[in-house]
């Protein structure tokens, strides 16, 4: 028995799905367009897929404040909290988060992110609430 034997049958879906010239692993975006858009083998695509659930991807802003995050901190060392440790930039932002949702009536973040488990549904559920439209 191998361990990857539970994936042998989705190995093998995507086999035939990529025998017929199809592998959506395989999907290499040409260009990217706009926070929506992009171009795939010269056509223009929708990116249903992306983590760009705000459209900010091209915001002014965005960009420029990520300018000068690289050029004050690097590109990034990479690599999970467990292994890497927690960036001081990356808690406070977490708390500035924290105390603006106490703020508007949520107490699932009356504490800073203790990693107790339960956290992290607590933290998701607070957040769904605070979005538009929920």
């Amino acid at each position: 028995m191998d361990i990857f034997d539970k994936y042998s049958a989705l190995a093998e879906r995507h086999g035939q799905l990529a025998a017929t010239g199809t592998d959506p692993f395989g999907v290499c975006m040409d260009r990217i367009i706009s926070a929506t858009e992009a171009l795939v083998n010269g056509k223009s695509v929708i990116l249903f897929g992306t983590n760009n659930y705000l459209g900010l991807t091209f915001d002014p802003d965005c960009i420029e404040a990520a300018v000068r995050s690289v050029q004050s901190q690097g590109t990034g060392t990479t690599g999970s909290r467990i292994a890497n440790g927690t960036y001081g930039s990356h808690r406070a932002l977490e708390e500035a988060i924290a105390a603006f949702l106490v703020k508007k009536g949520r107490h699932g973040l009356s504490h800073r992110v203790s990693g107790q488990p339960g956290d992290n549904c607590r933290r998701r559920w607070t957040a769904r609430r605070d979005l538009p439209g929920r």
